[in-house]
């Protein structure tokens, strides 16, 4: 891995992590991601770890592979003072729904995050099909229509929020896999882009704005 791969990737685990509040040291990262995966034969630990297992992965994304991403992200994070999980939230697709209070009116009941529940395995048996269509037309499709496609299955994913915890920072890992199995240079999602540009596209009940900051992201890194 050159050096500007490292750094990139270095930025990517920072940026993705900063996002949800979770701040890392530069250097630590920096050099998980340069150890990389020894000998490809175990899997690093960490957000960083699980990136470098999807940088070595190939082929489309199935249940098996989405889940090792989660369970690896979220695994350790209770070092950096995130909440610890149970054994069985991760890997495993929820089995509670994630309600959210709006801050600006704590009298209002609260609205659930993402699909119920109970509609999970079946939602997201729906998601790794289109999933997998993709990644079999890629090679015949335009850039672009790779983007767009790549960018509605990112909304959609983190509109269905599979799991507990580490829905945002799994779902970025996985755009940054298909980018990489497109044949497109992967983006990095940056905090700064967080309330301004990023957040809003999940509140649209379709996809068109987050096709956009993914073709604008893509343009510009």
């Amino acid at each position: 891995m050159d050096k500007q791969e490292v750094e990139f990737l270095t930025r990517f685990v920072l940026e993705s992590d900063a996002i949800e509040g979770i701040r890392n040291d530069p250097d630590e990262v920096r050099r998980h991601v340069e150890r990389g995966c020894p000998n490809n034969q175990s899997i690093p630990e960490g957000h960083a770890g699980a990136v470098l297992m999807l940088r070595n992965a190939s082929g489309p994304l199935d249940e098996a592979l989405v889940k090792l991403v989660q369970r690896t992200i979220v695994d350790g994070q209770h070092l950096k003072g995130e909440r610890k999980l149970r054994p069985e939230e991760k890997g495993e697709w929820r089995t509670h729904d994630i309600p959210i209070r709006s801050s600006d009116d704590i009298t209002r009941p609260p609205r659930r995050i993402g699909s119920r529940w109970q509609d999970v395995p079946r939602d997201m048996a729906v998601w790794l099909a289109h999933a997998a269509v993709l990644h079999g037309y890629m090679r015949f499709q335009s850039q672009r229509q790779n983007i767009i496609e790549i960018a509605w299955l990112h909304w959609w994913f983190e509109r269905i929020h599979p799991f507990s915890d580490g829905n945002g920072r799994s779902g970025r890992a996985l755009a940054y896999y298909q980018y990489l199995q497109a044949g497109i240079a992967p983006f990095v999602f940056t905090a700064r882009d967080r309330g301004m540009t990023y957040y809003p596209c999940f509140e649209r009940p379709i996809p068109e704005l987050m096709a956009r900051y993914f073709l604008g992201r893509t343009a510009a890194r």
